[in-house]
């Protein structure tokens, strides 16, 4: 505020701007408002809620939301209200002479509501009939910021082979009832299934509340079981980062680093609420990178089988498959895999590998080939175990292609000669 007390830049400054403004500052501190409040845009909240009407019973629930809104969008909610006539129930009595003229002392009410007040903008919730349009006309007067946000349409009922019903098809029922086309027990029992299912229309913000707190119960429980989860990660990432090390050394990277990061989702997931990535490095003083954006080919397929490995250790898996985890690799490097899954396989385990590296082909207990046959009219896939000679044989093509030579054949056997 400066000396000159101009606490506001909007419309509404003529209320409270200025020491001549005074006892209005004060009236408006008597309402609930505060120094930093007045400087805010006044919102009028034009609420046309009633008992009477049965388009409008829920309009108290909806202008507390809308007052919400406003106060997060920094502005002042100020709500009044409006009289609401219901065509429906005026009609066919003396009453129909009055819902038509109503709609000029809406629009007059909200006009001098806003105008004596100064307010800068409305938020109308009108519901049917004549007061939509009383409130567009009070808009169209007054020229200020204004949303008008109807109360939605009313359900349909039903009732026996009828799939929807009407207030039109109401009044056409009582009129069956008047000429004996439907009884009055049927038409009485009409009128307790609509006022069951209004009680339950009326009853929404109370079962709103109800799952609310049920939402709120079962996210703090999901909370608390993420607690424990992440409480466990932290626990065991020191240890998973020494035993992928540790298994990664002996496959060729004597320069290895490898870290688990953990941060914290904005939300639970179904994995918890941490965020978990490795942190990767082969080279000597390389740095830490994550491993996806680093890792060659062959380095991924070494770090997958060593966590592959360290799982087998911690938990009795019955059957590890392996499809061409050695991917990238040859050489030496491939004897070291294929010890480290003919080691998972002597753990009472079955382990499967698809490879075309003969290192680890001949390591099995048993060789499969899959291969694949055309037809007249399709291609299928095919696979059978190996005797013992053609297994030699075929690890001798994975040696030297489509042409067997007697060198691959003697190095086939010399595999198959390690197998333990």
């Amino acid at each position: 505020m400066s000396n000159d007390m101009q606490y506001s830049k909007y419309r509404s400054g003529t209320l409270v701007n200025g020491i001549e403004r005074t006892a209005h500052r004060a009236l408006l501190y008597s309402t609930g408002l505060d120094e930093a409040d007045i400087g805010k845009p006044l919102i009028a909240v034009v609420n046309s809620f009633t008992e009477m009407v049965p388009g409008h019973i829920h309009l108290r629930e909806i202008a507390d939301y809308v007052k919400q809104g406003i106060c997060e969008a920094g502005g002042i909610p100020r709500e009044f209200n409006t009289i609401a006539l219901c065509d429906g129930i005026c009609q066919g009595h003396k009453g129909m002479s009055y819902p038509l003229p109503s709609r000029e002392i809406i629009a007059d009410s909200i006009e001098m509501m806003v105008e004596g007040h100064q307010l800068d903008a409305m938020v109308m919730l009108p519901g049917c009939d004549k007061i939509v349009p009383g409130m567009i006309m009070a808009a169209a007067r007054l020229n200020i910021p204004a949303i008008v946000l109807p109360a939605g349409p009313m359900l349909e009922g039903k009732y026996k082979d009828i799939d929807v019903i009407t207030l039109t098809d109401m009044r056409e029922l009582a009129g069956r009832t008047q000429v004996g086309r439907l009884t009055v027990e049927e038409l009485l029992a009409l009128t307790e299934e609509y006022s069951v299912k209004l009680a339950a229309i009326i009853s929404y913000d109370e079962r709103i509340a109800e799952l609310t707190v049920l939402c709120d119960t079962l996210y703090n429980k999901v909370k608390k079981q993420a607690a424990v989860l992440t409480k466990a990660r932290t626990k065991v990432a020191g240890e998973v980062e020494k035993q992928i090390v540790a298994r990664l050394v002996p496959l060729g990277m004597p320069n290895v680093r490898f870290q688990v990061e953990m941060g914290t989702r904005k939300e639970p997931g179904i994995h918890g609420e941490d965020t978990v990535n490795f942190l990767f490095s082969a080279n000597k003083n390389g740095a830490l990178q994550s491993i996806s954006s680093v890792a060659s080919g062959g380095e991924i397929a070494r770090v997958m089988l060593s966590v592959k490995a360290m799982i087998a250790g911690a938990v009795k898996l019955p059957t590890i498959i392996f499809d061409e985890i050695d991917t990238g690799v040859s050489g030496e490097i491939a004897d070291r895999m294929a010890d480290i899954m003919q080691e998972m396989g002597e753990q009472d385990r079955q382990v499967i590998s698809i490879t075309h590296l003969p290192q680890i082909a001949a390591r099995g207990c048993a060789h499969y080939k899959v291969y694949k046959q055309d037809n007249e009219t399709e291609t299928n896939s095919h696979i059978r175990r190996l005797a013992d000679e053609e297994r030699v044989e075929e690890i001798a093509h994975m040696l030297s292609g489509a042409t067997l030579t007697e060198a691959a054949l003697n190095n086939a056997k010399a595999l198959l000669g390690v197998r333990k």
